[in-house]
């Protein structure tokens, strides 16, 4: 989305995304950026196979492309990034959930909180999604300069990434109510608890 400056100073949008981005506090509708599309997006490398951009857009390459549509995965939309092979994901499945993101000021002009801060832990803070093999967001956008949405994948999805030998990704667990009441016991008397798998790293 942003021109990269060729010395110290602002980042400043691209031509193609000036009228979506706020002059004031910086921040864009990343629906809306996703529609416009990203033919101008420049070069775009990576030794990784997943990537969480500076301006908060999940990317990944070809190869995830090809494994996610070979198992039928769902619940998002993907463009392509020039001519690179890789592409940016637009998550569509959004379920209902907690507000758990706690604002800071509004910006004056477009209304938008200036920062969110928060997340989402526990499996009774959203409505987990019924289907299988699926990528999914919660109703709520995490707002701030660069934020995008928090993305979420159903466990089958780590595991058809594990198995391919996909790399450059981190996987927090959504624990369980029984998890959260064995981690308040333990911390109750003293000790910090993660359940097994509580992290997962590719």
């Amino acid at each position: 989305m942003w021109v990269e400056p060729k010395e110290l100073g602002p980042l400043t949008p691209k031509p193609v995304y000036q009228d979506l981005v706020c002059s004031k506090c910086w921040q864009a509708n990343h629906d809306e950026v996703f529609k416009r599309g990203f033919k101008a997006a420049g070069e775009f490398k990576s030794k990784r196979d997943l990537i969480q951009t500076t301006d908060g857009f999940l990317c990944l390459s070809e190869k995830v492309r090809e494994l996610l549509i070979r198992h039928r995965v769902g619940g998002f939309k993907i463009k392509p990034i020039g001519m690179d092979g890789w592409y940016v994901v637009n998550v569509t499945k959004r379920v209902n959930a907690v507000l758990v993101y706690k604002a800071a000021e509004e910006c004056r002009l477009c209304r938008r909180a200036k920062q969110f801060c928060g997340g989402y832990e526990f499996e009774r803070q959203i409505s987990l999604p019924k289907n299988p093999r699926t990528v999914f967001t919660v109703v709520h956008e995490r707002q701030g300069p660069h934020q995008g949405r928090d993305v979420f994948v159903t466990g089958d999805i780590v595991e058809i990434l594990q198995t391919a030998g996909i790399k450059g990704c981190r996987f927090n667990k959504m624990y369980s109510s029984e998890e959260e009441n064995e981690m308040k016991r333990r911390r109750r008397g003293g000790k910090e608890w993660w359940p097994p798998g509580a992290c997962i790293d590719l």
